[in-house]
């Protein structure tokens, strides 16, 4: 769901039945969170949001797009209270992540520790002209060590759509 492209507010009661449904399917919600460039307002994307629907409907799990930069803090502190909130890094370049004044310096921090199982790597290769590998790479390089590295990278999304963890021998 990406609020500022439709100029919805997906708080609205209206879309209970959408997400009544992805929770009994077991489909995760994709919900843009952050920065946008629209004329919406900015509120469509806050990370607020993603706390009213996780209120609202307690099993559905949420992947909270693009981990609301520059709402990053405030996200953080609504995945830590709700287990099925996850928070993707889809659109940013990693590279700057490690940056202090950033706006990353939350998710470095607890997504290397309290949400580490709660972190997916987006590439968004239509915003990012630098390949995957590269992005991947760059994520590696946030010095977070292998197990994390590899939960971003792979293992939590796996895990959030019922795949293997593991690639088989």
């Amino acid at each position: 769901m990406t609020p500022f492209w439709q100029g919805i507010d997906p708080r609205d009661a209206s879309y209970d039945p959408v997400y009544r449904r992805a929770q009994e399917l077991g489909m995760p919600l994709w919900l843009h969170t952050g920065h946008h460039f629209s004329r919406y307002a900015a509120e469509l994307c806050h990370p607020r949001n993603v706390d009213w629907i996780a209120r609202r409907h307690p099993g559905l799990r949420i992947v909270a797009g693009h981990a609301a930069w520059p709402w990053v803090l405030e996200m953080i502190s609504i995945a830590q209270r709700h287990r099925h909130v996850h928070l993707d890094i889809s659109s940013h370049r990693p590279l700057w992540m490690g940056r202090p004044g950033s706006g990353w310096e939350p998710l470095v921090l607890y997504g290397g520790s309290t949400l580490r199982d709660r972190v997916l790597f987006g590439s968004a290769t239509w915003v990012n002209a630098d390949p995957v590998g590269t992005l991947a790479g760059q994520v590696a390089a946030l010095g977070l060590g292998d197990d994390v590295t590899d939960a971003w990278l792979h293992g939590n999304a796996a895990r959030l759509l019922g795949l293997p963890t593991h690639p088989s021998p």
